[in-house]
């Protein structure tokens, strides 16, 4: 009998497949006596297939049946099985031993051969059914452990969301823009991309990376970086050497959001002809991340109030934009931008301007 350390076993779900009536009630006085209370009989392959689910923790099932054999359920058995772990004992008065490698390769755990010796035909059906709970009760852990490493992922996600928008800020307050400038850049980069259908991750990531585009500007004096003049030759060299800086202070943190941010500042000054910096990139060469906050980036700069300039209307940027196509900009990229602006100046609305 099962003693009260067994209750998991003790409550196993068995299902029984056998046309003999006397050997099924054989099977069920042995179970019973062995502490076994949740036992289904079938009688035929038909019923087998329509009764059989992934809830039994062991399947005693004859080989031969009139008409058919066990190898006829078991594909079926195999495929509705949430585990590896098919727990599948095949009663056979077969004794050729190719016929019990047969039935093992098939997916079946164990064969019993006829006539049934009652203490072997227990201990056999305890080792599949404890194997059987003990696949259940790993694949049910691994799915917790699963869940765990994804709720990890998820906040690590916000942290480092957050942290980008901190050191975005960071670099604006040091600079002549705004804390918002930052928000709507990630704004209209996320809408741009979802305008050129690029996928919702890729749509993700620039609208949390595209804040940093700037943030290499941490590393240039206030002297260069605050004057409200034209700055001289030497001093937009050094201006320039931001996108270089920024690209290199991104790239220390390495994930796929920290990738793109540092891809995304070290070149959204490069241009569609080649004449941009840090290094002259053309075209197809510039990243596609990089093109995309360069056009958003240059509109926002243009509708906006600077020390050195009044901000541009609407229609005088989009003229902007357009002239600039091929020239520093993507063409198809302007070309989607100014079909869709006021979609692109709608995802903003939602931040306050100063």
């Amino acid at each position: 009998m099962i003693n009260g350390s067994d209750t998991q076993l003790h409550e196993a779900r068995i299902l029984i497949v056998s046309e003999n009536n006397a050997q099924q009630d054989a099977l069920v006085r042995a179970l019973k006596y062995d502490g076994y209370h949740r036992i289904t009989s079938a009688f035929t392959l038909s019923e087998a297939k329509t009764l059989y689910s992934d809830s039994f923790d062991l399947i005693l099932l004859d080989m031969h049946f009139t008409g058919g054999s066990a190898f006829d359920v078991i594909p079926g058995m195999l495929e509705k099985a949430s585990t590896d772990y098919l727990p599948l004992i095949i009663m056979t008065d077969t004794k050729d031993p190719m016929v019990a490698d047969l039935i093992l390769a098939s997916g079946a755990k164990d064969v019993l051969g006829y006539p049934l010796q009652r203490v072997e035909l227990l201990l056999r059906i305890r080792n599949v059914i404890q194997t059987h709970q003990l696949q259940i009760n790993l694949q049910l852990r691994t799915k917790d452990l699963e869940e765990q490493l994804r709720n990890k992922n998820d906040a690590l996600k916000v942290t480092q969301f957050h942290l980008i928008q901190c050191l975005g800020k960071a670099a604006e307050y040091r600079d002549t823009e705004t804390g918002a400038h930052v928000l709507r850049i990630g704004l209209t980069t996320a809408c741009l991309a979802n305008i050129m259908d690029l996928g919702t991750g890729f749509e993700k990531l620039i609208k949390q990376a595209s804040p940093m585009h700037d943030l290499g500007k941490i590393s240039i004096p206030d002297s260069i970086l605050l004057k409200p003049g034209k700055l001289d030759s030497d001093e937009w060299k050094i201006m320039k050497q931001h996108a270089v800086a920024g690209g290199k202070i991104l790239s220390g943190c390495k994930s796929p959001l920290f990738d793109l941010a540092s891809e995304i500042a070290e070149c959204h000054h490069e241009k569609w002809d080649g004449s941009g910096y840090p290094y002259g990139l053309k075209a197809g060469k510039i990243p596609l991340s990089a093109r995309i906050t360069a056009i958003c980036d240059v509109f926002d700069a243009l509708l906006s109030v600077r020390p050195y300039k009044n901000s541009w209307t609407e229609a005088e940027a989009c003229q902007y934009i357009a002239e600039q196509s091929g020239i520093h900009f993507d063409p198809m990229l302007v070309d989607a931008f100014l079909s869709n602006v006021p979609k692109i100046i709608a995802s903003c609305e939602d931040i306050a301007t100063h």
